[in-house]
């Protein structure tokens, strides 16, 4: 049996990054043989979804994506290098829908997921990531996909719809999700856990590498989105644990016009060493689902920052599966000395991590 993933490769996120290798890892722990599709479309390329325009790239875009890269040149090629670890095909990216035709003819079935391949701001709504190029012989998977949103237009159901009703195997990681698709189609879809929690805590430990700034007592603040008042929660948690607080963002400039000695910046850190600052901070501070994800895997304790509940709802609804929704920042928190019960944690995530390898197994494997 092999099986092709279509998610998000050659992307600079350590949440793509790693829930792509917890995909490919899990698939594989089901017996199959895993490849990533190395597809990526054009404005996914040029980076339009994190600007305001939806046309073609400005001049101010293409030269600001070429800075970028030129400053994070080690991280670029951090990732890449962790993504070696996984087969990848073709080699060279394509990025062209008809392509993708002619490289579904390799694989049995072709998994779409996780992570927001059904976000329509990132795709600008592609319809590759509902499998159309997917012919009937071969299986249509929907492992854990996010929409990443709330609020669904009339435009987006009906343009998806006819896709969705073609999957042999369907499955979302909210319940905002499972009920705009059963809207849509009658088909039930179950509920799944994030990909990374499908692989032992062991194995996420076996992948990391040391970084030099995880001695000592240290927070770490993860921002995946900029956030003054989550440096400052993480700044006051700081003070209050008598740490330092390191925050993996900025650049050079940054570290330069940092005045504040409690505060160091890590930039441009591998996936490796991510793991590792996550697994040996005293305290996780963040706003990303997957800063919040490992932080569980690791047994951390960690605060949340939820920007819209909207937006958010995969972390909102991970909060509540765990019963951590008292590490959500709220003003006046006063949740400085509290421990997280992981006991409970665990328990409650077991039945749901039975049942979302199962869903994975037969889906793979029927």
């Amino acid at each position: 049996m092999k099986i092709g993933i279509l998610t998000f490769p050659n992307m600079t996120s350590y949440g793509c990054t790693l829930q792509m290798y917890a995909l490919y890892r899990a698939v594989e722990q089901t017996g199959a043989e895993a490849e990533i599709i190395n597809y990526r479309n054009e404005y996914m390329k040029a980076r339009r979804h994190t600007s305001a325009g939806r046309g073609k790239a400005s001049v101010k875009t293409a030269l600001r994506l070429s800075l970028t890269k030129a400053l994070h040149l080690r991280q670029i090629r951090a990732f890449r290098s962790f993504e070696s670890r996984l087969c990848l095909y073709p080699k060279k990216e394509i990025s062209r829908k008809s392509q993708l035709a002619e490289v579904a003819k390799r694989y049995d079935g072709v998994i779409c997921g996780s992570d927001q391949v059904w976000n329509p701001l990132i795709t600008d709504t592609d319809l590759s990531f509902f499998l159309d190029f997917c012919t009937p012989d071969i299986r249509r998977i929907a492992y854990a996909p996010s929409f990443g949103i709330s609020d669904f237009t009339e435009a987006f159901g009906n343009k998806i719809r006819p896709e969705l009703e073609k999957f042999d195997a369907l499955s979302v990681r909210e319940d905002v999700g499972a009920k705009f698709v059963e809207a849509l189609t009658a088909k039930q879809s179950e509920v799944v856990l994030d990909p990374t929690f499908l692989i032992s805590q062991k194995e996420w430990s076996d992948l990391e590498k040391r970084h030099p700034m995880g001695e000592g007592k240290y927070i770490f603040c993860f921002p995946v989105r900029k956030s003054a008042s989550l440096i400052k929660f993480g700044r006051e948690l700081a003070d209050k644990k008598d740490a330092t607080l390191i925050v993996a963002e900025g650049n050079f400039l940054t570290v330069i016009r940092n005045k504040d000695r409690r505060i160091r910046y890590a930039l441009d850190i591998s996936p490796e060493e991510w793991l590792y600052l996550v697994h040996h901070a005293d305290c996780v501070v963040t706003n990303s689902f997957h800063g919040a994800a490992f932080s569980i895997h690791y047994h951390k304790d960690f605060y949340l920052e939820c920007s819209s509940p909207k937006a958010n709802s995969r972390l909102e609804q991970l909060m509540e599966l765990c019963g951590l929704q008292g590490r959500v920042i709220r003003s006046g928190c006063d949740g400085w000395d509290s421990v997280i019960d992981y006991e409970d944690v665990e328990a409650r995530l077991a039945p749901v991590k039975r049942s979302s390898k199962e869903f994975l197994k037969i889906a793979v494997r029927r």
